[in-house]
């Protein structure tokens, strides 16, 4: 008995299947494409606004509170490294037309001028040092940051009788000791006042538009609304991860702006000292990444796959 061949009409319609079907495969697969590309622009976006957002706070914060401004500065200026930087100065500038009395002096000096630093006496000074260097980056203004003398005069006169020679007294008058010397040039220091301006008025146009671009991400995503999420904690921990890298690595290029090796370390302290509370920004945002990347994890069942693959191979 003969068999019979396939209908044609069968092999027609498969044929016309097929033919229907791929144009949707590549249709569905460019939606994808897109939509991935979308995705990622819109979270680059946020990432940089985020940013310019995280820094105006920043600045709001610490160079624009006194208060704030005036606590981390005294506590730069204070330290042992900044006390022993700006006394060497004081030795250096106070007798610089007098070589041998300044090479007698020695360590004892910068010991004893370190040490008056510590005290009430010098308070007065810090102050004014710490004011002059909060007009210089919210102002125009452009005067050198100074260190006032004035106060430890008396106290750098006592230098004479601690280092005193038996072959030969050593005499310091407190007509011989400046005024004031000079910490940080005018030159030596980076005019960020507009930088700082610029960075305050983009400040609540980066949050509505982060707001806004979040919230259409969410809106078109709803339909994958834990993928979304995990992809936003993953910007957010990227963003924060760049920014804390970023610090030292940019220290280095701030403090080659000073030529000085003393008024370096004092830089480098309030380098350190501003750049904390920056840092603690960034922290807190890296943790909300976390958490939210921990909570759209468990909503997909990543974490619990990982797990039972793990229990499978152990």
């Amino acid at each position: 008995m003969k068999s019979r061949p396939a209908p044609k009409k069968a092999t027609k319609a498969a044929t016309k299947t097929i033919k229907v079907s791929a144009p949707l495969a590549h249709k569905s697969q460019s939606k994808n494409w897109w939509q991935r590309a979308r995705t990622a622009i819109i979270l680059i976006v946020v990432g940089i606004l985020l940013t310019i957002t995280q820094t105006a706070w920043w600045v709001s914060h610490t160079v624009y509170d006194s208060a704030q401004f005036s606590q981390i500065t005294a506590t730069a200026l204070t330290s042992e490294s900044s006390r022993d930087a700006i006394a060497k100065e004081i030795v250096s500038q106070s007798f610089s037309g007098r070589p041998v009395l300044q090479a007698t002096l020695g360590k004892s000096a910068i010991k004893l001028i370190s040490g008056l630093l510590a005290t009430d006496q010098a308070n007065n000074a810090i102050e004014k040092s710490t004011e002059k260097i909060q007009t210089i980056l919210t102002s125009k203004k452009r005067d050198p940051v100074t260190f006032n003398l004035v106060p430890l005069k008396k106290g750098l006169v006592v230098i004479s009788a601690i280092a005193e020679r038996v072959d030969k007294p050593i005499d310091v008058e407190a007509s011989q000791i400046p005024d004031s010397i000079v910490l940080l040039d005018r030159n030596n220091i980076p005019d960020l006042y507009q930088i700082n301006q610029t960075l305050l008025f983009l400040a609540p146009l980066s949050i509505f538009l982060s707001i806004g671009l979040l919230g259409y991400l969410l809106y078109s995503g709803r339909s994958r609304i834990y993928k979304v999420l995990l992809q936003i904690g993953l910007m957010l921990v990227a963003v924060a991860g760049i920014g804390l890298v970023t610090g030292p690595l940019v220290r280095p290029p701030v403090l080659s702006l000073v030529g000085n090796a003393n008024a370096r370390i004092v830089l480098g302290n309030l380098y350190d000292g501003f750049i904390a509370p920056f840092n603690t920004q960034l922290a807190y945002m890296g943790a909300l990444g976390c958490i939210i990347i921990v909570f759209a994890a468990i909503q997909l069942g990543v974490i619990g796959a990982v797990i039972r693959k793990v229990r499978k191979t152990s």
